[in-house]
């Protein structure tokens, strides 16, 4: 069972890059002899922070996770006669291990392929490292591992229909944000509140200018990599009681 799980992910990881590649020639070719701009200025040295691009593979990484689903993706059936009996929190745990691997090698990788389209592009020069960048490190990857475990909790409860149910969950991650900064009143502002907390971009800061709408996101770095963690890993253990409550 965790030798298809392998093969399923990898083949994923080799699709995903290949898609990120594929981005980045076109980017590289579309570029030609014209100038890049940076938030609306035209680049010069110094003027990308390192930190950005961290975390914007980090976001890519989050939507590779959040469409794995791969407890709820597993046949249950034949595959399952021909492997030795192994208790299944152990094998769940053993999949989603190889998961996570899978989300951090996109993660490397899409980082590895941006630096070298930067390099075709000759903007490395304009690349610097921030303070931020340490710590974009960690809150790509816990947003990329809150993506994964939440939607394992959603999905490990039965089989088929995981892509759909990631995608909803995806899209409705924009539509929650984007509610949190709207001036709702009542039952309905801590309905969409109570939802945003298990929202990754809630933590990222992504909301309108509204204080009251941005106080989930008023904590430090490290406060928030360690409650997106923290809800990432509750949404695997989720996931691994509703798939061993399937067991036959």
């Amino acid at each position: 069972m965790i030798q298809l799980e392998y093969l399923r992910v990898r083949w994923r990881v080799v699709i995903y890059l290949a898609i990120v590649l594929a981005a980045v020639v076109l980017a590289q070719i579309s570029a030609g002899h014209s100038h890049v701009d940076v938030n609306g200025q035209e680049a010069h040295a110094g003027n990308i922070p390192l930190a950005a691009v961290i975390f914007g593979s980090g976001f890519v990484a989050a939507a590779f996770g959040a469409f794995l689903a791969s407890l709820n993706a597993l046949d249950d059936t034949l595959p399952s006669l021909w492997t030795k009996p192994v208790p299944r929190e152990r094998m769940a745990i053993s999949i989603i291990a190889v998961d996570l691997l899978a989300i951090l090698t996109v993660w490397a990788g899409t980082f590895g392929l941006v630096l070298v389209a930067f390099a075709g592009l000759g903007l490395m020069s304009h690349l610097f490292v921030d303070p931020m960048a340490s710590g974009a490190v960690w809150l790509g990857l816990a947003t990329a591992f809150m993506c994964y475990g939440n939607v394992q909790a959603l999905t490990a409860w039965h089989q088929g229909k995981g892509g759909m149910i990631a995608g909803i969950a995806f899209g409705s991650y924009f539509v929650l944000v984007i509610l949190g900064g709207a001036p709702l009143q009542g039952l309905l502002h801590n309905l969409v509140m109570t939802l945003n907390i298990f929202n990754p971009l809630a933590y990222l800061g992504i909301s309108s200018h509204n204080d009251e709408a941005q106080a989930l996101f008023k904590f430090n770095d490290d406060l928030k990599i360690a409650i997106m963690f923290t809800i990432g890993i509750v949404g695997c253990a989720i996931g691994v009681f509703g798939w061993k409550r399937m067991e036959i």
